[in-house]
């Protein structure tokens, strides 16, 4: 009887462990190691790269950005003679024409006879996306890298009930769209291609707390008590893995725990489920551990295990794809561990100088670099490209762009610009623009604010213009900030579609102005403006105007060329203009607070016409006096217009009289000769502050 006692007590233990749940529990470990690349660069020497950002959407802010995140841990980023060149460039996102399509929408009754019949409208808004990453190898031209990103989409809104209000709504929401977009593509590219260099070149250290393993979590089963011991014994073990440290004291620790669950599959052998899960956690555990342990031998043997023990034969075939390429990428490194220091810098080589090291850091992968905060403009940052937005509007007009800078009308009572005047060639003399401040930024200026303003990114983005009708035009800017388009989307309402295409020299002087107008049509109206600078005050302009269905000037019919040419006075208090086709020229002379203070009209027979202008202490004209002389420049008469307050309402106006005038040292006017009724041609002097009564002139 007491022979079977034992056999008895073995039946029942493994009959217990068989019949007890064998549910597995997530259990977590810390590894640490450094994913070698896929391109390997033998000599640490050679471990070199320089960065060229050649567009981040055209801003200056973004390349920065992206110049210092793009960074190659264990590698030397330089100025120059690198072995790996990087250049990046992030395209604007481009937008096509804005249409609406017309849809026809019919209500059928029970037979599918049309009952009724509505239309719809559906709005298109075609915009591409496109970006390019590309790395020269100086070592191996068949290692360099190319990434292109980008594609062509189509936003598209349905069921307005008119055309009109699909525009309108673009019009509204556009802005928001256009922002949104460029600030998502910009997101995914930059993460796209530094992700994809790190990947390629770099010695990422890779850190997780969240390395997964399987130990049973049923507490009455038999392992229970033993699984959870194995777990923590290989849990503190791994908590003291370092990326730069080997391995060899970890897999020395845990050994005794390996050996157990290597062992332990033997006492679950069968076909049954729960047996299986015993033996699946044996085999996931060993495969996973030695994977990270540098060990893909290992971890192929146990992962092969996994997958003919036919429980999620998957996580099998996924640890042995693992295992085979960390055996590859070590062999491909002439090394038998992913467990090594990484020094990544930035070194200053350029120029004569002796390189300096400036930047030296440690790269983890999945830690993104802070995005930084927006950028807070001073108030003279922002007026300053408020008028770069200003002038360009009007960079069709001489004034704007080769005259003087502009005046700022400043608050008596605090430090604040209230606008700007720009000295013009017009009626007005100056043209001036009062600014609407709203959280540190100008969104509105002109009279009655008819330019409002969307800033994005610390610069204008769009400008709707009052003449446009809510039209806006949306900006475009080069690298280094200048405009160098204005394009409206939709048709204004006069049936044009308005661009503005602009050209800089070396020195951010404006040569071209290319303005082409769409109509409904489709016809071309191209005015092309083109500027050069013959001259340290000279400048040459040509106006040149075409007409026909083609964007391209050779398709189209020139309906007439102007040129002038302007030459700045030595200390830029004024200018003179050419025509050559009128063969006259104009003398503009200003005064020091910006105002035109005579204009001289100079005809080809050398007889002129004089404007001199007469201002109070606010700026605010007061006459405008008009002088004429003949071909030998004598006096041949002069025209006056006086700023006159009549006291009832004190309403202004100008009188404009012809005749003959005198003015005494004080500018104030003492002897007129003209007519002062109907058929009555007369003169009077000013004695004392008191004007004679008229006297006449008889024949």
């Amino acid at each position: 009887m007491n022979y079977y006692l034992p056999l008895l007590l073995c039946l029942f233990t493994i009959s217990k462990a068989t019949s007890q749940s064998a549910n597995l529990d997530r259990n977590y470990i810390h590894t640490e190691y450094v994913s070698l690349p896929q391109v390997y660069i033998k000599d640490d020497a050679q471990r070199t790269y320089t960065v060229r950002v050649e567009n981040a959407m055209r801003s200056d802010i973004k390349a920065s950005q992206l110049y210092d995140q793009t960074m190659i841990a264990g590698f030397t980023k330089l100025d120059t003679d690198a072995t790996l060149n990087i250049s990046m460039r992030i395209n604007r996102v481009e937008y096509g024409e804005v249409t609406t399509e017309k849809i026809k929408n019919e209500k059928k009754d029970d037979d599918g006879k049309v009952i009724s019949t509505s239309y719809s409208y559906t709005l298109h808004v075609p915009y591409t996306t496109s970006a390019r990453l590309k790395v020269i190898n100086n070592l191996n031209p068949n290692l360099g890298y190319v990434s292109n990103l980008g594609k062509r989409e189509n936003y598209k809104r349905t069921s307005f009930k008119t055309s009109k209000a699909a525009i309108d709504y673009w019009n509204g929401e556009g802005p928001k769209f256009r922002a949104k977009t460029s600030n998502d593509f910009y997101a995914v590219a930059t993460s796209t291609f530094i992700d994809g260099l790190a990947r390629r070149y770099g010695y990422v250290i890779k850190r997780n707390d969240k390395t997964q393993l399987w130990f049973l979590g049923n507490k009455k089963h038999p392992e229970f008590i033993k699984h959870q011991e194995t777990y923590e014994a290989i849990k503190r073990a791994f908590t003291a893995m370092k990326y730069d440290q080997t391995v060899t004291d970890i897999a020395a620790k845990i050994a005794p725990q390996l050996t157990y669950l290597e062992q332990i599959v033997q006492d679950y052998q069968g076909k049954g489920r729960k047996l299986s899960k015993v033996r699946y956690a044996s085999y996931y555990n060993l495969a996973k551990i030695y994977y990270y342990l540098d060990q893909p031998e290992k971890a192929k043997q146990f992962a092969r295990l996994l997958i003919d023990n036919k429980y999620d034969k998957a996580d099998g075939k996924l640890l042995l794809k693992n295992a085979e390429a960390l055996e590859k990428r070590l062999a491909s490194h002439s090394t038998d561990t992913r467990h090594r220091e990484v020094f990544t810098e930035e070194v200053h080589n350029a120029g004569d100088t002796q390189p300096v090291t400036i930047v030296q850091q440690t790269l983890v992968a999945q830690e993104v670099a802070p995005v930084p905060p927006t950028i807070e403009l001073s108030q003279s940052e922002v007026v300053e490209k408020v008028v770069l937005l200003l002038r360009a509007i009007h960079a069709y007009r001489p004034e704007y762009v080769i005259h003087q800078p502009h005046i700022e009308i400043k608050s008596p009572s605090e430090d604040k610009v209230l606008g700007i005047a720009i000295p013009t060639t017009g009626y007005s003399n100056r043209e001036i623009f009062a600014f609407v401040w709203k959280n540190g930024l100008i969104i509105k200026a002109g009279s009655k604010g008819r330019y409002e303003f969307i800033w994005n990114d610390n610069k204008i983005t769009s400008v709707v213009y009052s003449e446009s009708k809510k039209q806006p035009y949306y900006v475009d800017y080069d690298e280094f900030g200048k405009v160098v388009e204005l394009q409206q989307n939709s048709l204004r309402p006069s049936g044009y579609l308005k661009t503005y295409k602009y050209t800089y020299d070396i020195s951010g002087r404006v040569t071209r102005v290319i303005h082409i107008a769409i109509d409904k049509k489709k016809a071309y109206l191209i005015n092309n403006h083109k500027i050069s600078y013959t001259g340290a005050n000279r400048r040459d302009w040509t106006i040149t105007n075409y007409r026909g269905k083609g964007k391209n000037e050779d398709n189209n019919r020139k309906e007439i060329s102007r040129k002038y040419s302007y030459v700045l006075g030595n200390s830029l208090d004024g200018y003179t203009l050419y025509n050559d086709i009128l063969k006259n020229k104009v003398n503009y002379i200003y005064n020091t607070r910006g105002d035109v203070k005579t204009v001289t009209h100079i005809n080809e027979d050398k007889s002129s016409k004089t404007l001199d202008y007469t201002y109070n202490d606010k700026g605010e004209k007061l006459r405008i006096l008009t002088i004429f002389k003949d071909v030998s420049g004598e006096y041949n008469g002069m025209e006056v217009e006086l700023k006159m307050d009549i006291t009832n309402g004190g309403i202004n106006y100008w009188e404009h009289t012809k005749g003959k005038y005198r003015f005494n040292a004080q500018d104030e006017l003492i002897y007129e000769e003209r007519s002062y009724e109907p058929n009555k041609y007369g003169y009077r002097n000013k004695v004392n502050g008191v004007w004679s009564d008229w006297g006449h002139f008889y024949p």
